[in-house]
């Protein structure tokens, strides 16, 4: 029971503090501490805001500057590509095409070479048809002189 009795008093003695009442100044200093803390809060959040727009720019430039980078790289492949496929172009062009001139040059040359020859040909037989004509001619002429 004395145990009990003496958790009742210091109980009771805690539990004082309780019913005590703010009075406007302890309520307007209150109200000035948050204000404070308010205004304290504001200027760190302004600040962060701030700080991150920062990072968030620099970061954006070198995302940038790295885009470009690789966009230039990339671009620099593909001229690099293309003039490779221009000059492969050019290649298979040479390789098929300067055969092909001197084969058509050749065919040419030896088709007018073969009507050169024909024109000769023709022209041997009327020659020698000619010179049978003249011989006859000439045999009937002398057998004519000498009868």
């Amino acid at each position: 029971m004395k145990y009990f009795i003496i958790t009742l008093i210091l109980f009771s003695i805690i539990t004082t503090p309780i019913f005590a009442q703010l009075t406007p100044d302890d309520l307007l200093d209150i109200q000035k501490i948050i204000k404070e803390s308010e205004t304290q809060m504001k200027d760190e959040i302004k600040e962060s805001e701030t700080q991150m727009k920062d990072e968030i720019n620099a970061s954006e430039t070198r995302m940038k500057e790295y885009v470009d980078i690789k966009f230039k790289s990339v671009d620099d492949r593909i001229t690099l590509v293309t003039n490779l496929v221009y000059a492969l172009i050019a290649l298979i062009v040479l390789g098929i095409g300067i055969p092909q001139i001197i084969l058509t040059r050749k065919n040419s040359v030896k088709s007018e070479q073969e009507r050169i020859n024909q024109e000769l040909k023709a022209e041997i037989i009327t020659l020698t048809q000619k010179i049978e004509t003249l011989e006859n001619a000439l045999r009937t002429y002398s057998t004519t002189l000498d009868s």
